[in-house]
């Protein structure tokens, strides 16, 4: 005799996380049966068992992931389910990757998930399945920001958060709420890169406009232009430098000084003495004089380094060459 099938449905408490998810009585029902919509005979339902029944491999995937979700061990039982998903593309599986996704705060892939479960027909969901992931959806989309990215020039590559985006990406990006890094970059300008804050349920628009990099050599930092500070800072160098020199030479000088004032007291005529008194006093007036320039370049150095330059700068550090008219470029990019 023929019979119908009737769909079993899934347990509706929500008492336990994940016993609205599957259920021991889905794990042998609902996540692993047959599904029957007409009459069949003994001999074609025996075929269709055999055909539409999942592996016991599959069985023990998603028995594990339940458990591992009941022990809030989402990183454990995302990677079983999906492990189970290339097993048996389940609508039901899908459901425990977006319930799994939903706890981890991964919200866009969360809906990609949920969606994905609504469009499967490998164990189609429940009513009552349905109707959960519904709401689990709609509290998804309360934590997801649209972003869309404007570019100039247009053939600039841009980067979402270390991820090149393609050139054909369609905007707006659907993002979790919180902080993402944009980045452009392009052939003769400079990098620039913006820190958004996306908030759910609102749209941002992103303008970056890139600066066509100067003949030379820039120093960007902190959102100014710094070349004036370290070419300062080199000089100071050099003036410490040759104030150790004068130093130096001071110290031989009086050396050689009072090496000649012993001799004289003995009755030995020093023939150097003119030339030695010469020397020592230049020595001194050379240190007095890096000394002063070595402070006024260090005073200049710390002035320079903590205000001014060119505030419009993007605010990252890097040191970049443009192209010469010798066809010479470089470009260093770096972070203090």
């Amino acid at each position: 005799m023929a019979e119908r099938c009737s769909p079993r449905r899934a347990p509706t408490s929500a008492s336990s996380a994940f016993a609205a998810l599957l259920a021991t009585s889905a794990l042998l029902g609902l996540a692993f049966g047959p599904n029957c919509a007409r009459a069949q005979t003994p001999g074609d339902a025996a075929a269709s068992v055999a055909a539409d029944a999942p592996s016991e491999e599959y069985r023990q995937l998603v028995t594990a992931a339940i458990q591992e979700f009941d022990e809030r061990n989402f990183d454990e039982a995302l990677a079983l389910f999906e492990r189970a998903y290339t097993l048996r593309p389940s609508s039901r599986v899908l459901r425990g990757i977006g319930k799994v996704r939903f706890e981890q705060r991964q919200y866009t892939r969360a809906l990609d998930a949920f969606d994905r479960a609504f469009a499967a027909t490998v164990d189609p969901l429940t009513d009552a399945m349905r109707a959960e992931v519904s709401e689990l959806r709609e509290r998804a989309s309360r934590y997801v920001g649209g972003l869309s990215i404007v570019v100039a020039p247009t053939s600039a590559i841009v980067t979402l958060d270390g991820r090149e985006l393609d050139a054909d990406t369609r905007y707006p990006l659907q993002l979790d709420i919180g902080a993402h890094v944009v980045s452009a970059s392009a052939e003769g300008h400079q990098r620039t890169s913006r820190t958004v804050d996306i908030v759910g349920g609102r749209e941002l628009t992103v303008t970056l406009d890139l600066v066509a990099q100067r003949a030379g050599v820039v120093v960007v930092q902190n959102g100014r232009d710094m070349t004036g500070a370290w070419i300062t800072g080199g000089v100071g160098i050099a003036l410490v430098g040759a104030t150790l020199g004068s130093a130096i030479w001071l110290t031989n000088r009086l050396d050689a000084s009072t090496r000649c004032s012993d001799a004289e007291a003995l009755g030995v005529t020093c023939a150097t003495a003119s030339s030695i008194q010469q020397e020592r006093d230049a020595s001194i007036g050379m240190l007095i004089t890096t000394s002063v320039l070595t402070a006024a370049a260090i005073v200049t150095f710390v002035v320079l380094l903590t205000s001014g330059g060119n505030s419009d700068v993007e605010p990252n550090v890097r040191v970049s060459c443009a192209p010469q008219t010798d066809g010479a470029g470089c470009a260093l990019w770096g972070r203090w």
